[in-house]
């Protein structure tokens, strides 16, 4: 004798295909989007932290647990929106719940109280089709499981808005730590080196240090802090902020060990261009148009930062690709020269493009190797200037 099945009245929109492949196409588009711009624009450090394979994971576990309770009978683009923004929260709380575990402990327990109380209020209704018990409560089943995927994709919204954005607003003593040391272990530096800078040699060699403690950041704290919030930087005026970025370039000048140089701020006719370095006179040049006009392209506090951390990394490459010129062959495989591509430097500076107003001769000039060193060295060292700006602020605060 065969029984009628439970049956559920099909509530979908979309078929089985269009079902899964939008589960795979939203999620590869919002998955890498989330990955590779939204966290490491809101938080530096999840771009060290970022893993396809955890990404990958989280997708695919949110994804079966929708695809689960809703493929034969409520296949629709809401439940595809749910399960991918579940996967990305997910990914999001992976990646950066360490340093906010409070947060993320809370918003747990939240999750987990309504949507109890949800399931509690389904289940609990009286069953007036005694006929039909089994196909009832099969389908408070499957309504208690909606429940908790739709509190669980609310969750994901507030952990992927809130969680970014929090710990991009509010100082975090541990991810700066992390991040700190993330910044060092790329580029091969000690950590010590960074906070206490370059210090001359006390043995039997002399060194000529053309910036002294006195272009040390902490020396200069007051002056170089008024850079670290772009709304402060825009209330002073152009003499003030030119003093800033001269600060600035110094107590850089000073980390890289660099020869004296001279920093001057004029309006360059191209707008285009923000810095140059001239290293026959040893010349930073700053457009001045930014600087005047705070909104203009280039003109933003970070903008300006990373200008003349550029412009002063351009001098840094002068000075070690003449070291190379002057070094033995044997001395050339050092990883001092080695490490930073010195050879494609010298290469570089001979056939340097300038580059022009097509997208070809843009594209030269910007994978060009000593603009694309100076480009990672310059925005990566803005984020350390920020870290120490803040270290050097709180301890003030402390004491």
């Amino acid at each position: 004798m065969r029984k009628q099945g439970i049956k559920l009245k099909d509530k979908s929109t979309l078929s089985k295909g269009e079902y899964l492949f939008d589960h795979f196409l939203y999620g590869l588009i919002l998955g890498s989007f989330d990955v590779y711009n939204i966290l490491p624009y809101f938080v530096p450090i999840a771009k060290y932290n970022n893993s396809i394979p955890r990404l990958i994971i989280c997708m695919l576990l949110t994804s079966m647990f929708g695809i689960v309770i809703s493929y034969n009978h409520n296949r629709c683009g809401k439940g595809v929106i749910q399960d991918i923004i579940s996967g990305v929260g997910l990914y999001t709380v992976s990646t950066l719940g360490e340093y906010a575990v409070g947060f993320i402990s809370w918003l747990c327990i939240g999750l987990l109280v309504i949507s109890v109380f949800g399931i509690i209020l389904i289940i609990t209704k009286n069953v007036k089709r005694k006929d039909r018990i089994k196909q009832i409560m099969f389908s408070r089943f499957l309504r208690s499981t909606q429940v908790v995927r739709r509190n669980v994709g609310v969750a994901a919204v507030i952990a992927v808005v809130a969680l970014p954005i929090g710990l991009n607003c509010f100082q975090n003593e541990k991810l700066n730590e992390d991040y700190y040391e993330k910044v060092c272990e790329e580029y091969g530096l000690n950590a010590d080196d960074i906070q206490d800078g370059i210090s001359g040699y006390e043995g039997e060699l002399s060194v000529l240090e053309n910036y002294g403690d006195e272009y040390r950041l902490e020396k200069n704290i007051d002056t170089i802090k008024l850079i670290r919030d772009n709304d402060t930087f825009q209330t002073l005026d152009y003499e003030k902020k030119c003093d800033v970025l001269r600060a600035v370039c110094y107590c850089e000048a000073r980390y890289l060990g660099l020869c004296k140089i001279n920093i001057v701020f004029e309006d360059i006719e191209d707008d285009t261009l923000l810095g140059t370095y001239n290293h026959a006179t040893k010349t930073i040049t700053v457009n001045a148009k930014p600087i005047k006009d705070g909104s203009s392209p280039g003109g933003t506090a970070e903008e300006l930062l990373i200008t003349v951390l550029h412009e002063c990394r351009h001098c840094y490459q002068n000075l070690l690709s003449e070291m190379y010129i002057s070094a033995t062959p044997e001395q050339r495989n050092l990883l001092a020269f080695t490490g930073e591509g010195v050879n494609g430097w010298i290469t570089n500076i001979g056939d340097y493009k300038p580059g022009d107003e097509t997208i070809e001769g843009q594209m030269e000039y910007y994978e060009q190797p000593i603009e694309r060193d100076a480009r990672i060295y310059a925005e990566t060292a803005a984020q350390i200037y920020y870290l120490m700006i803040d270290s050097l602020l709180n301890k003030q605060t402390d004491d």
